[in-house]
């Protein structure tokens, strides 16, 4: 089997379901909401079609959700925290958020 070329650039819907573990109605789910940007449709033309591509920054906002709904906070309450702080200062607020509530 050929090994996946990754763009570093860019990532797909497939990328962010195996990285989150999650499914393709959760992703839209979360595009539509707003926690993840919406994707750029890119067409290879017939017969190899189009795909949805995502910055990668996708990638670790789509883990940051889950690692948020996992600790109990609600989709409004995690929007809010990507809203508020951008999807690495809030990834770095959930980090210390979880140690705290370690003690």
């Amino acid at each position: 089997m050929a090994e996946k070329i990754v763009d570093p650039e860019f990532c797909t819907t497939q990328d962010i379901m195996e990285a989150a573990g999650v499914t393709k109605l959760t992703v839209r789910s979360w595009v539509d909401r707003g926690l993840l940007p919406k994707p750029t449709k890119v067409s290879l033309g017939y017969p190899l079609g189009a795909f949805l591509r995502f910055p990668a920054s996708a990638l670790m906002r789509a883990r940051f959700i889950v690692a948020r709904r996992r600790a109990g906070d609600t989709l409004d309450e995690i929007l809010a925290l990507l809203q508020s702080e951008g999807a690495e200062g809030a990834a770095a607020t959930g980090a210390k958020a979880r140690l705290g509530r370690r003690r």
